[in-house]
């Protein structure tokens, strides 16, 4: 059964209000624990979130909790600006 994630933060609180709204589908839904509902939370901006089955139906790649453990995790906005710089 997915789990409800708590309201967001008021803006005032934080410089950016928080959506926990997957950036693909819009599902705020997630199941604790790695599985396609694991909802990824950008290590950079922390704003955008995506569930894992959700960016590898975008991207084409396949995530594992090996190598989500190890690493960062982007999201789009920022891989593209990433991509711009370098």
């Amino acid at each position: 059964m997915a789990a409800a994630l708590p309201a967001a933060v008021a803006a005032d609180e934080w410089a950016t209000p928080v959506s926990h709204a997957c950036q693909a589908c819009g599902g705020e839904d997630y199941v604790p624990g790695f599985g396609p509902r694991c909802l990824l939370c950008c290590s950079c901006c922390q704003g955008r979130h995506m569930h894992v089955e959700c960016e590898e139906a975008t991207t084409g790649s396949t995530l594992t909790e090996e190598s989500l453990t190890h690493t960062h995790w982007f999201c789009s906005k920022v891989r593209w600006n990433l991509m711009l710089r370098y």
